[in-house]
């Protein structure tokens, strides 16, 4: 069964579910449905066993098809949802109009899908627009008008019911496309004039327009369609229509601001506030004008909903979505809900200062909103905020909200009840740089290492290399604390390359020391995937190898899940580095995005379980232990089983034919002299571990 996304709970739960259903769940590659709900069924008037397993578009009404294929590919190009307006098809031949978002969903390549039975209401707007076209009639009022034109000179002819349609005496109609631009909005005689080109080139064409002022503006449709060519092919004669769409246009808006509004808070939604971002993004980078936007998270807020339920949650949220609303000044700025206890405002023309000045009055607004039904509760939020620089041309609207949400995150961390302004993550961050590059140049990095047991000998077969910071006035700092900073610059690189060395390095000292006499160990050491997309990695593991003789069999790369399905460039740098001989292990394994079924055509060698899967005491967990090493041993790869705390575990995995184990009980990380001494008494495994 197709995993289903979570259920919402509370008042707007109830009210959406009145009206919305789950559909169907789509699937990402093969356009066939997956799981199909009743009501989808139902509402198509088709059993259920014929459904399944059909193709999306062979139920979609031909007119649509184009649409719901151009929001298909959207999802495929990742985004986080589309709505659909369509139709489909019922047996018998009617048709069922339907609203329906996808969004993708948990666990499988594909989407849901819910939505609603859209019928009744374009039942009602074609029966409005019949009357009012029967009305217009009756009252010698024109809603439509005929057009033709030359297309070599450019000359416009029209009905005589064109002069009330676009608001001139009837002498006054436009003879020429200039002319016709000059009547309409114009923030629209642009797109006029490229539709009239497209017309002469294309053969058809259609463009919407505006004419007249408040409040009596009107929207206008012109269509047309070339007629007549010349004996070489170019378009000589054009007819078409010119329609007055006002009334279908603002009901259009009025379905579009219900779209838009959240339905518990009305305030507006993420979708709103989505649009409202690329909108002011376009406006800022014609004016070269800053844009900033804000985050706000309400702390704690999952501990309240536990203390005094989910309805008196609610009335918290729309509390402060009034208390966030009141305290924006400015036309123009715009407050959305962004989703569960989160809400977003974007601030066009206001640089990092200003919109830290807004954030802090947020935060002070929310601090003073007073639950009654929660006494004692004091509520606070989180908050960060980003901004686009005047002038700045670089950049996307999705990276300034990613920077937005790195800067609440930022004021979680911190201890919440906070304003975190990008630009001071990122002098913080480059601080943290220079930091860990003067203590690379210090030479206060380290490697520990963690023993690698071989399950069907008992034998040690080698180390995974694990990197500390030895921090003066800070004590031994874990990778935890370093890596996300240097991974976002090319230091992750450079310290990538010092690991490798200083591994290689270590190994051969245990040789000189005798400690690995036959030469079969082997080091484990991890690459990012910054590191390994850069031609640098093959020549680094290249210059570590040759600098300390160690064969390219001894030494094993361990990558991400990430890092191995961001094809591209390192992919072409593992296949030259397992060609020398070098092995790649795929860690952490089940914690990702790789299905078992990948593995056959992934370029590694080893997959290590990850620790949360290993000694769990889940069935469920346990049963996918032993899915993996199956399939594993049935592509060629071996296995390394993390986390190994207990015996009972470390008998488990050997009897599910595991081939590798690490963990505490075995051994813990240890500095290099005390992993010598560590191997130097090595006897075997643990007492009564097989």
């Amino acid at each position: 069964m197709t995993p289903r996304p979570p259920a919402a709970s509370g008042p707007e739960a109830s009210a959406l579910r009145a009206t919305e259903v789950e559909l169907f769940s789509l699937a990402g590659h093969d356009g066939l449905l997956r799981e199909v709900n009743g009501a989808f069924a139902r509402l198509l008037g088709i059993p259920l066993a014929e459904i399944a397993g059909r193709s999306l578009l062979e139920l979609v009404d031909p007119d649509d098809l184009e649409r719901v294929v151009a929001g298909l590919s959207a999802l495929e190009a990742g985004a986080p949802e589309v709505l659909f307006e369509c139709r489909f098809l019922q047996r018998g031949g009617s048709m069922v109009h339907l609203q329906w978002v996808a969004r993708p969903a948990d666990g499988i390549d594909g989407w849901w899908a819910s939505g609603r039975d859209t019928t009744a209401f374009h039942r009602l707007l074609a029966e409005q627009i019949d009357l009012r076209a029967r009305f217009d009639l009756a009252l010698g009022k024109a809603t439509a008008a005929l057009w033709e034109l030359d297309v070599p000179s450019g000359r416009f002819t029209w009905g005589h019911e064109a002069a009330a349609l676009l608001g001139v005496e009837l002498g006054g109609v436009p003879q020429d496309a200039a002319a016709l631009a000059a009547l309409v909005h114009p923030d629209d005689a642009e797109g006029l004039r490229a539709a009239i080109d497209e017309l002469a080139t294309d053969g058809a064409a259609e463009v919407g327009v505006r004419v007249g002022v408040e409040p009596g503006l009107r929207h206008l449709s012109l269509r047309g369609r070339v007629l007549d060519h010349d004996r070489r092919g170019r378009a000589v004669r054009a007819v078409g229509l010119v329609l007055d769409v006002t009334v279908e246009k603002a009901m259009e808006e009025q379905m579009l601001r219900m779209v838009m509004r959240d339905a518990l808070t009305g305030a507006p939604n993420r979708r709103a506030f989505d649009q409202a971002v690329r909108g002011e993004w376009r406006r800022s980078t014609r004016a070269g004008s800053q844009l900033s936007v804000v985050m706000i998270d309400i702390d704690d807020f999952k501990a309240f909903n536990d203390a005094f339920g989910h309805l008196v949650g609610d009335e918290a949220l729309c509390a402060v979505a009034r208390a966030l609303a009141a305290a924006l000044h400015r036309e123009g700025d715009l407050l959305a809900r962004f989703g569960g206890e989160e809400f977003a405002v974007v601030l066009p023309g206001a640089d990092h200062e200003g919109a830290r000045e807004v954030a802090g009055r947020l935060a002070e607004a929310v601090r003073a909103v007073v639950v009654r039904q929660a006494p004692g509760w004091a509520l606070t939020v989180s908050v960060g905020t980003a901004s686009r620089a005047a002038g700045d041309a670089d950049g996307t609207p999705r990276e300034l909200l990613a920077r937005a949400d790195e800067a609440l995150y930022a004021a979680k961390a911190a201890g919440k009840d906070r304003v975190v302004v990008y630009e001071h993550v990122l002098a913080a961050r480059a601080r943290q740089e220079a930091e860990i590059a003067a203590g690379l140049a210090a030479e206060q990095f380290t490697l520990h290492y963690q023993p690698l047991i071989g399950l069907d000998s008992g034998a040690v077969v080698g180390f995974e290399a694990l990197m500390r910071w030895n921090r003066p006035g800070h004590g031994l700092v874990p990778p935890d604390d370093f890596i996300p900073v240097a991974e976002a610059s090319s230091l992750i690189c450079d310290l990538g390359r010092w690991a490798l060395r200083e591994a290689c390095r270590q190994l051969a000292r245990w040789r000189a020391d005798g400690l690995d006499p036959e030469r079969m160990l082997r080091v484990a050491v991890n690459i990012s995937g910054r590191h390994m997309a850069t031609p640098a990695i093959v020549e680094d593991v290249e210059a570590a190898l040759a600098e300390t003789g160690i064969a390219p069999e001894r030494l094993e790369l361990e990558l991400t899940e990430t890092t191995l399905l961001d094809a591209g460039v390192a992919e072409e740098h593992l296949a030259r580095l397992r060609a020398r001989g070098v092995s790649v292990a795929l860690d952490d394994f089940g914690t990702g995005f790789t299905s078992i079924g990948q593995l056959s055509g992934l370029p590694v060698d080893t997959l290590k379980i990850d620790r949360s899967f290993v000694g769990s005491a889940d069935a469920r967990r346990r049963g996918l232990v032993t899915l993996i090493i199956q399939a594993a041993h049935a592509f060629g790869l071996g296995v390394v089983a993390e986390g190994v705390e207990d015996l009972e575990t470390l008998q488990e995995l050997g009897d599910l034919g595991c081939d590798t184990v690490q963990g505490f009980l075995m051994a813990r990380p240890m500095d290099p002299e005390r992993a010598a001494g560590w191997l130097a008494g090595r006897t075997g495994m643990p007492s009564g571990a097989l």
